[in-house]
Parts: structure tokens; C-alpha cells; sequence
């Protein structure tokens, strides 16, 4: 009896096996006889090179005053003639009453923004929706890093929560406050008067709180004009900054690009071309820059001069730049090579896409090679075309028009 038991359970467990095996045996079948496909996209290429170089533009170097100079522009800001640069103070003192000043005036804003705002009329209802506005700015921007904004947002936050929990006698004392800061500022811009100056803009343009010895180096006149030897001379130079500036202001309109390229790099093209460029800092998205000029090769060496009239604001910071510089953009479908087949007969290229179960041909042009993929034309006119969305089978299979795929 037991060894019939046995020899039952020894047979239960061979089939057990027998049928665990035929599972697995099954599932690599499926997955060997399983059709591989890749979804066609549209992309987009640009083909070029890299570059170093320098950015060009006038500059004027402004001279610094006797004293202690304040900045009162950001960099790359636009200016306009006659607004102020930079603020001069005579001495530490006159430097510290204008930062009580400055003080005083925010607060003064701020209670003047509570008196005058709003009335204790409105209905707390209007107050409590723009306190939850203002704490979801503030919040917003300390998220964000922006200390900046986050303290304007904190000053409209203050005097958001005094304007909800104000009464008449709190803003009665507000008036107070007001007429007592308005006569203190009027002391301190009294005993101020005569210690601080300001520099100002002699032309429009704009601003940068550096120099770097460049400014009277790389001028329009000069990449106008560039040889292959100019550029080499400019790249031996070692120029210092000069001592007791405020910055520069930028007056020229455009600004320029300027680098050594092989006469290859450059094979069809010709000034008055657009390019696309995108630098490796500071600028953080491509630019469109006209070629201005291509000099005459020396030993397969060529220099090309870019020229930009946007993103002065960005440009302000750049002198010695790298660069992928863009000479031809193509935009279609992306086809990995395994998946395009060639008619022997015609040559015309082509793909098989799945519909369904089936294997569909759809034949297409090739614009651009890459070393894995094919970028070929995008045409929506025609549903026989090869369209991004497409599954496009990839197999080592025999393969057919029509053929149902496993």
C-alpha cells in the first residue's frame, strides 16, 4: 500500500514537472516568434561643429568717481541717456544715512499701501482672499530659490495681514507712524545732500558691472575686418581689466561672434546665411545669427563672424565662449537602420509597419544618416506614407507585404 502511494506521488510530481517545463518551453517560443517593433517618431538633427571663441561688441569703459561707488543697474540692463549707474558716496556715513533712508522709504510704502488701499469698509471676506494669494506668491517663490521676489512678496504679504486685522484705531496710529517718517527722511535727505552723487549714462545702451581689458580689442571695426592672422594675434593677447571702473556700457546694437573654423566645416556656406547657435553658458537657448563674414583660408583655416541684434542682456557676460554651431537642420522621422530594407531591383527604401497583425510596406526618403538611424521625410499627405506613431517592425524573419505576423 505505501509503495503504491509512493509510486502515485512520484507520478504526480513527474507530471508536475513535465508540465512546468512545457510552460517555460512555451514562453521562450512566444517570445522568440513575438513581433519586435519600435514606435517611428518625429525628430529633429542639426549637423555642425564646435567652436571657441570671443564675443565682440563697442564698449565704453566708464570711469569710477572718487569714493564709494554703489551700482544701481544689474547686469546686461537695458539704460537709456542720462539715468543713473551708480550712486558715489563721500564717506562711509553718507553710505549708511542713504541705507537708513532706504529703509524708511519701504516702510513708509508699505503703511501708505495699508491707509490707502483699502477701507475699513470692505468686507473681510475680499482681505482673506488676497492673503491667501499673497502667501501662495511668497511661498511660490522660496520654493523656486527666488530670494529676490520672495521679499517683494513678503513686504505685499505684510502689509496684506495688517489691512485684514487693522481697526480705526490701529490705522489712526498708522497715520501717525507716517507723519513721523515722512519728517525723519526729510532730516536725513537734508544732512545727505551734497555727500552723494550719481554717474550717469552719457548714451543709450547696456550695462555690465565688469571689464575684462578686451573693450578696446574686440570692436565691430575689428571682426569686420578679421584675418586668420588678426584672430591668432588676438588669441596670444593677455589682456588685464582695467583699475578704477564702474563697468562698460555696451553701445553697439549687435553683437558678434567670432571663432577659427576648418574650410571644410564651412563647405557651402556663405555670408548672409542664418545659423543656429547655442552656447555652451549663460545663454541658455539656441540663437539665430547671421553670418557676416568668412575670411580667406589660410592652410584650410578660415574666421567666422556671427552677429546676433537679440539676448543683449545675456551677451553682456560673454567674452570667451564654446559654441555648437548649427549649419543645416533636418526634421522628419526617426528610423533605426536595422528596420529600413532596400529594393534590389529599384532601390527605393522602405519600412514594414504593423496594422493590426500585419505587415504593411511603406516606402520612404531618406534626408539625413546618422550613425544608428535614418531620419527620413515626414509626409502626412498620404496614409501609405510612414507617419510618427507608426509601429515599425524590427525582425530577422522573412517578411512580406501582407504577411500576418505571430
Amino acid at each position: 500500500m505505501k509503495q503504491g502511494a509512493k509510486l502515485t506521488r512520484g507520478i504526480i510530481l513527474m507530471m508536475l514537472l513535465a508540465l512546468i517545463a512545457y510552460g517555460i518551453a512555451a514562453a521562450f517560443s512566444a517570445l522568440e516568434k513575438s513581433t519586435a517593433t519600435v514606435t517611428a517618431i518625429a525628430y529633429e538633427v542639426g549637423d555642425g561643429f564646435q567652436s571657441t571663441g570671443f564675443v565682440a561688441r563697442d564698449e565704453q569703459v566708464l570711469k569710477a568717481p572718487d569714493g564709494i561707488n554703489v551700482l544701481l543697474r544689474d547686469e546686461g540692463e537695458r539704460v537709456a541717456k542720462g539715468e543713473a549707474l551708480a550712486a558715489t558716496f563721500a564717506d562711509e556715513d553718507a553710505q549708511e544715512t542713504q541705507r537708513h533712508i532706504d529703509e524708511l522709504e519701504l516702510e513708509l510704502s508699505r503703511i501708505e499701501s495699508v491707509l490707502g488701499t483699502l477701507s475699513t469698509t470692505q468686507g473681510n471676506a475680499a482681505l482673506d482672499s488676497q492673503l491667501q494669494q499673497a502667501l501662495v506668491d511668497f511661498t511660490a517663490q522660496i520654493v523656486r530659490g527666488n530670494l529676490a521676489s520672495a521679499g517683494q512678496n513678503a513686504n505685499s504679504l505684510k502689509a496684506t495681514v495688517l489691512r485684514r486685522f487693522l481697526d480705526e484705531d490701529g490705522r489712526t496710529a498708522m497715520r501717525e507712524q507716517a507723519q513721523s517718517l515722512r519728517g525723519e527722511l526729510a532730516s536725513l535727505r537734508s544732512r545727505l545732500a551734497g555727500a552723494v552723487t550719481q554717474s550717469v549714462a552719457q548714451r543709450a545702451g547696456f550695462f555690465s558691472g565688469t571689464t575684462d581689458g578686451y573693450e578696446r580689442i574686440l570692436t565691430v571695426q575689428t571682426v569686420s575686418n578679421i584675418s586668420v592672422s588678426d584672430y591668432d594675434e588676438i588669441t596670444r593677447m593677455k589682456p588685464e581689466a582695467p583699475s578704477g571702473t564702474l563697468g562698460r556700457l555696451i553701445t553697439s546694437p549687435q553683437w558678434y561672434y567670432v571663432c577659427e573654423v576648418s574650410r571644410a566645416d564651412l563647405a557651402g556656406c556663405k555670408v548672409g546665411d542664418w545659423l543656429s547657435v547655442e552656447f555652451a553658458f549663460d545663454v541658455y537657448e539656441p540663437l539665430r545669427m547671421r553670418v557676416e563674414r568668412i575670411s580667406d583660408p589660410v592652410e584650410e583655416r578660415q574666421i567666422l563672424v556671427l552677429s546676433c541684434e537679440d539676448h543683449m542682456e545675456e551677451a553682456a557676460r560673454l567674452r570667451t565662449q564654446q559654441a555648437d554651431i548649427i549649419l543645416h537642420t533636418y526634421q522628419g522621422v526617426r528610423v533605426p537602420k536595422q528596420a529600413i530594407y532596400f529594393d534590389n531591383d529599384t532601390g527605393t527604401a522602405g519600412v514594414y509597419v504593423l496594422v493590426g497583425a500585419m505587415a504593411r510596406w511603406k516606402s520612404v526618403e531618406i534626408i539625413y544618416e546618422a550613425q544608428d538611424y535614418y531620419l527620413v521625410r515626414q509626409d502626412n499627405s498620404n496614409t501609405s506614407n510612414l507617419w510618427a506613431g507608426d509601429e515599425i517592425i524590427l525582425t530577422k524573419q522573412e517578411i512580406t507585404d501582407g504577411k500576418v505576423m505571430e
